[in-house]
């Protein structure tokens, strides 16, 4: 390979790493990987668990990654236990984040294109092969992290149906 060939890769590949360290996707800056979710129950002071062991009582929030449903266990004294599934679905953040990936992409392009990686060649090919590769490395990052998606419901309202603990006290006999 010669000079010329060498210093046009260095360039792609010191674009491409800019264009997954910076542009990683818009989602997955902006929003991260992980939300809170809240969980309350009626009535209060339930015991919610996690699959991964977390646990807390109601009303309470856990940090959870957006990538994946969460199953959600919820057991209280003299209550009937339950278990809910909070789904993660792409929502509209997420939905438009996919679709500005391609003019997300315009930017790390344009800084191969400008460094000379092209070197004057119009091989339109090549231009879009180089772009259409950092186009897909940012929706690929939104997509790995989880960052385009959201839990849903969220806040998980969960209602108890509990029975009332029987009176042992001893009720005096009235004819005595």
């Amino acid at each position: 390979m010669d000079s010329n060939n060498t210093l046009r890769v260095a360039r792609l590949a010191l674009a491409l790493a800019a264009a997954v360290v910076v542009g990683t996707g818009c989602a997955t800056l902006v929003r991260g990987p992980n939300e809170t979710l809240d969980i309350a129950t009626s009535p209060a002071g339930a015991k919610v668990t996690l699959p991964t062991g977390q646990q807390c009582i109601s009303p309470c929030s856990f940090e959870v990654r957006r990538r994946g449903d969460v199953t959600v266990a919820i057991e209280k004294e003299n209550c009937v236990g339950q278990e809910r599934t909070v789904r993660a679905r792409m929502d509209t953040f997420g939905l438009t984040s996919l679709i500005g990936a391609p003019f997300t992409a315009l930017i790390p392009f344009l800084v191969v294109a400008e460094s000379g990686y092209f070197d004057g060649d119009k091989d339109t090919d090549e231009f879009d092969n180089t772009y259409n590769l950092i186009w897909a490395l940012l929706v690929a990052g939104d997509l790995a992290t989880g960052a385009v998606y959201s839990h849903t419901p969220n806040p998980l309202y969960v209602s108890l149906d509990c029975v009332a603990k029987e009176d042992t006290r001893e009720v005096p006999d009235p004819g005595s």
